[in-house]
């Protein structure tokens, strides 16, 4: 309830790597499938800061997604190239006091396989952040303004660049985020969220611009015997409405180093613009999504064994599904982890049963395999690191088609050569396992899973 729905009213999440000054590094990739990336990036000190300036590209051929059956449409593959170039920095202006800045921008090209007019997409995506913060003993607050745009241009198989479709998104926000300690054993956070978010498109929407605001408030106490946590949050979406979300949790730090909790949730997600108001398919008349969960959770070790056992209900109103509201969904899972160290390796365990309904009709929900389970295996010996995992997914419906079951092997290793170079191997599907990851629109043509994919990669760092 922190970042309300689907953090939509969060900070701006910028993944974006951060050197230190003086500092260097360079990664060259490639493997089949036409994998081919490149980054640079360079640090520049100035005085009690530092600002890091990275230029990277990415390209590959693809694999045919859509498996058409019987016709075999567009039997192409569908590949994409990538380039950007990315600027973060931060100034030391007092002991307490701290400016960053951030600046992106990414440009590239995706094919896919369209059953209607266009079969790729150029895409255009800026970014900009600038945020200070404070910090003394007892008080942390950030504030921070920054906008998004997104350009998608859509075209190919007969359609041209001059009558593309033109999707343009843009988001303008504020943030500002104050935590404190009350006390040795509780914190609290306060924040407050502003964002504009408008679309420019060659097609003709109702609305085309609204605002979003939003307080939240978080609490959390922890002793040696009990910890109490606890998040409040109000939301106004402009021509969508207000909503409160919450989550709330009690543990008890049992003699063993167990703990036990109890926690229950609120949370909604608000419709998009495409699904509110895009032509002949919008429905302006859609509720925000709405969900409350119920979970009980135990970690603890059973000898060498770290244990997590997670027990969840949740029941969603007006699931959002494509640009309909469905019926009452219900959710029941459990989901356990096991983890520690046997014959010098590292060894993880996940297992997951998962039951989900519409109520109005008692039938599974489309893609949510009931069954889950998965094996991570590593070891780290000197300059050698080395892993590789087993992922099960169980049978699935969708729509009217039933989905075969299927297990994924990949693997993963690196030897680092010296002080400054490293070279490691990453392979995903290892054995092209052939598997079909949904169907086209309830037809009989379908998503074709990620084939076998190997990278090799060098990377440098002084």
């Amino acid at each position: 309830s922190i970042w309300g729905a689907d953090a939509i009213g969060g900070v701006i999440q910028i993944f974006t790597r951060q050197l230190t000054d003086g500092e260097i590094a360079l990664d060259l990739g490639a493997g089949n499938g036409g994998q081919q990336q490149a980054s640079l990036s360079g640090a520049l000190g100035h005085g009690d800061g530092v600002t890091t300036i990275t230029i990277a590209a990415s390209s590959a051929d693809g694999h045919d997604v859509i498996i058409d059956v019987p016709s075999d449409y567009e039997p192409d593959k569908d590949g994409y190239r990538r380039e950007n170039v990315s600027i973060i920095g931060h100034q030391n202006l007092t002991n307490n006091w701290q400016i960053n800045w951030l600046a992106k921008y990414d440009q590239g090209n995706s094919k896919y396989d369209n059953g209607w007019k266009s079969n790729q997409i150029n895409n255009k995506a800026s970014q900009w952040q600038l945020g200070a913060s404070q910090t003394n003993d007892q008080w942390q607050q950030r504030v921070s303004i920054g906008q998004q745009i997104n350009e998608d241009i859509s075209f190919g198989d007969g359609t041209s660049l001059a009558d593309a479709s033109l999707f343009k998104t843009k988001r303008l926000q504020l943030n500002w985020l104050g935590s404190t300690e009350l006390s040795s054993e509780l914190s609290a956070n306060l924040g407050a969220d502003w964002y504009r978010e408008s679309i420019k498109t060659n097609n003709t929407y109702d609305q085309t611009e609204r605002d979003v605001s939003a307080v939240f408030g978080h609490m959390i106490y922890n002793n040696s015997n009990l910890i109490l946590e606890g998040s409040l949050r109000y939301d106004d979406i402009e021509s969508v409405g207000n909503e409160v979300t919450y989550n709330a949790s009690a543990g008890i730090h049992l003699n063993d180093g167990s703990l036990l909790s109890f926690n229950i949730g609120h949370g909604f997600k608000a419709p998009s613009f495409n699904q509110l108001y895009y032509p002949n398919y919008g429905n302006p008349d859609l509720k925000p999504e709405t969900s409350d969960s119920v979970e009980w959770l135990l970690r603890t070790k059973l000898g060498l064994v770290n244990t997590e056992l997670s027990i969840y209900r949740t029941n969603i109103e007006n699931l959002i599904s494509r640009y309909n509201d469905s019926q009452p969904v219900k959710i029941k899972g459990v989901e356990l982890v096991l983890d520690g160290s046997a014959l010098g390796f590292e060894h993880q365990v996940q297992l997951g049963y998962l039951n989900a309904k519409d109520t109005a009709t008692d039938k599974p929900l489309a893609l949510r395999a009931k069954h889950t389970a998965s094996y991570l295996i590593s070891y780290d010996w000197q300059q050698l690191q080395f892993s590789s995992s087993i992922n099960y997914q169980g049978k699935r419906i969708d729509g009217s088609q039933k989905l075969a079951s299927n297990t994924l092997v990949n693997f993963s290793a690196s030897y680092q050569i010296d002080n400054f170079w490293k070279v490691a191997v990453k392979a995903n599907n290892v054995f092209d396992k052939q598997y079909i990851s949904a169907y086209y629109f309830g037809s009989s043509s379908y998503y074709a899973g990620e084939p076998a994919r190997v990278l090799l990669t060098l990377s440098y760092r002084q």
